[in-house]
């Protein structure tokens, strides 16, 4: 049910920012898809539990993550550092994620409706970025 009412706000602020033209409805809507996906609980999502505890070895500076991905370690150590703790690296990611594809949606504007653009990137791939964070990252 949680998931859906994301859904129907993410809409509805979209459909606002359209009809107004007014680009912060896209910043609203990357905000709150960011917080939604970064702060979720660590029994949401298939691999939420391995990502907290790979990043628990990251801030403990555990250098054998290190040669699979150095930017992602390298990057995670810093967010952690400054931020105290692995959600917000779940958050910083998100934010990343949304904010490049809602405002890719954005700019396609012209060629469809972004309310419904952004309808069908929550229905179709917004509950993957939940999942795979690092392939979305790389994309």
């Amino acid at each position: 049910m949680i998931f859906f009412g994301t859904i129907a706000i993410a809409v509805l602020i979209a459909f606002y920012a359209e009809k107004r033209d007014k680009k912060s409805g896209v910043f609203w809507v990357i905000v709150f898809l960011s917080l939604l996906c970064g702060l979720r609980d660590i029994s949401v999502g298939t691999d939420t539990i391995h990502y907290r505890s790979y990043l628990s070895y990251i801030s403990h500076g555990e250098p054998s993550f290190m040669k699979d991905e150095p930017l992602f370690w390298y990057l995670s150590k810093l967010i952690m550092s400054v931020l105290g703790n692995y959600q917000s690296v779940f958050v910083f990611f998100a934010f990343v994620i949304n904010a490049l594809i809602i405002s890719r949606l954005w700019s396609l504007r012209r060629y469809g409706s972004f309310s419904m653009m952004v309808f069908l990137y929550c229905c179709i791939f917004y509950a993957q970025s939940f999942n795979i964070l690092r392939q979305y990252v790389a994309l």
